[in-house]
């Protein structure tokens, strides 16, 4: 029961997230991602190879490091910033989506305004987008929505190494409300992720709770202590 209802938590933030996207209402336009990023951002992939590892070298985040929806410097891979230099595109500067396009294509995460000055390896895209068609709280849930990632799905490719296209991640196409209304969808999906999270918090520390015992009278019962 416990295990179920994790999965319901999840699914219920799921389901809300794709009735938004797929019940658009008055002022709603369709928009390519090219069309709603900002004047400087290139949609370009990330350092190829990175090298080895380097103290107090240049941060850079890797498809690995998507794993909140934040992302900080803490943990981050260091490189000698000679490594970058063919990379300038993707220098970060704080506060843009980054999206994996190698790998677990579609997984999207913020970056933390601490990363300003870093960069991003070969399977990451930072998007920093026009303040005026589109609010980045909003973009980084329009992005995890469904009819984004079918997309994404639909135009990964390869067997031992999935990814997407730049020309493809172009042309995803978006659908957005005015910035109002944006606002106000942002709001409500925060507070109730954050619910989501909180319900995830509490079901995940029962099964594990409960995984502990399952072994526990295991030991018991084969050890004849039962």
């Amino acid at each position: 029961n416990a295990e179920k209802n994790l999965q319901n938590a999840r699914a219920l933030f799921e389901s809300h997230l794709q009735s938004v996207f797929t019940q658009r209402g008055h002022g709603w336009v369709e928009k390519t991602l090219e069309e709603v990023v900002a004047e400087d951002c290139s949609l370009s992939y990330g350092i190829v190879q990175p090298g080895d590892d380097v103290e107090d070298g240049l941060p850079v985040v890797r498809p690995t490091d998507l794993s909140h929806d934040t992302v900080t410097l803490c943990g981050l891979k260091r490189i000698a910033p000679g490594r970058a230099e063919s990379y300038k595109r993707t220098i970060l500067q704080g506060k843009e989506l980054l999206l994996c396009v190698r790998g677990t294509t579609g997984v999207v995460s913020k970056a933390d305004s601490e990363l300003a000055g870093a960069n991003v390896t070969r399977g990451i895209v930072p998007i920093r987008l026009n303040s005026k068609l589109l609010t980045k709280d909003f973009g980084f849930h329009l992005l995890m929505g469904e009819p984004v990632q079918a997309q994404i799905r639909a135009k990964t490719y390869g067997a031992a190494l999935q990814q997407i296209n730049i020309g493809d991640l172009r042309r995803i196409q978006l659908s957005l409300p005015p910035l109002a209304e944006q606002q106000k969808i942002s709001c409500q999906l925060d507070a109730l992720a954050g619910e989501t999270q909180k319900l995830e918090g509490i079901y995940g520390r029962k099964v594990e709770a409960l995984g502990e015992l399952k072994k526990s009278l295991l030991h018991q019962a084969f050890s004849g202590e039962l």
